[in-house]
């Protein structure tokens, strides 16, 4: 076709099989594979002329966000996206064949081009509103309903949402937690000193759990009354639960807003 291509990947170990690997070493153009990191993609999409995502059919994939979509289009990359239409609603931005994207090259053109910003930045709004976004979470955190029963709740509902602290969560993160009345949940992984509601912690080699004293009201009362004082642990005073007797809570939490990277 006249144009020279390399082609960079970037993905997580688990997604390098056997078969995929297989399939790239049939592809008649130079390519390298590296690990998946937000560095390496921000280096990456910087160096490319285009961005190819494909998208599976599964929930798992439709669930997804324009993220990936928009962060290569506003690096002005082109995208090409095979597979579940997941980016339509910027659809005019994205190509899904790959004969359309080298018959405008030829030509001289590309959906994704200076006099073509203003209808991006249009998109942007309608779709990918920042502003909209925090409104929305801000709303859903202050207004989403408390749920119980006679049989299940004490006098006060409990947190309507929780946030787990990953590795790398931002300690700022607590402090809106807090405002919002959510409910912080430490997980192994987190190493920052913080006066979370329910900890995970990994003790001796064994997951523990513990929450903090003026929560149990929200336990359910076979729970509760299994918990053992362990006292105090930064400024709270904690109870540890038997995780092998967990079942639920009173006050389910339908809105988890935030989590991050585990592993």
């Amino acid at each position: 076709l006249g144009w020279d291509a390399t082609l960079t990947v970037l993905t997580n170990t688990r997604a390098l099989s056997a078969e995929g690997l297989a399939l790239l070493r049939t592809l008649p153009i130079d390519f390298r594979i590296m690990e998946w990191t937000e560095a390496r993609e921000d280096e990456s999409l910087k160096a490319a002329d285009v961005a190819f995502i494909p998208v599976g059919g599964q929930d798992f994939s439709r669930a997804k966000s324009l993220n990936r979509c928009l962060t290569a289009l506003l690096r002005g990359c082109q995208v090409l996206s095979r597979g579940y239409p997941l980016y339509r609603s910027v659809g005019e931005f994205v190509y899904r064949s790959a004969d359309d994207l080298v018959a405008d090259l030829e030509r001289g053109e590309a959906k994704l081009e200076g006099a073509k910003l203003p209808r991006l930045y249009e998109l942007l709004d309608a779709h990918a509103s920042l502003a909209e976004a925090a409104a929305t979470l801000t709303s859903a955190a202050t207004s989403s309903p408390r749920r119980g029963t006679a049989k299940t709740c004490t006098d006060r509902a409990g947190p309507s949402f929780c946030v787990v602290y990953g590795r790398r969560t931002d300690p700022s993160i607590h402090k809106l937690v807090g405002r919002f009345g959510g409910l912080s949940v430490r997980s192994p992984f987190h190493d920052k000193t913080l006066n979370c509601h329910l900890r995970f912690d990994c003790i001796d080699g064994e997951l523990r759990c513990r929450i903090e004293k003026s929560r149990m009201k929200f336990l359910n009362p076979d729970i509760a009354a299994a918990a053992i004082d362990v006292g105090r642990i930064l400024d709270f005073d904690f109870y540890e639960l038997p995780l092998s007797r967990i079942t639920g809570w009173n006050a389910p939490f339908p809105l988890v807003v935030g989590s991050d990277r585990f592993g």
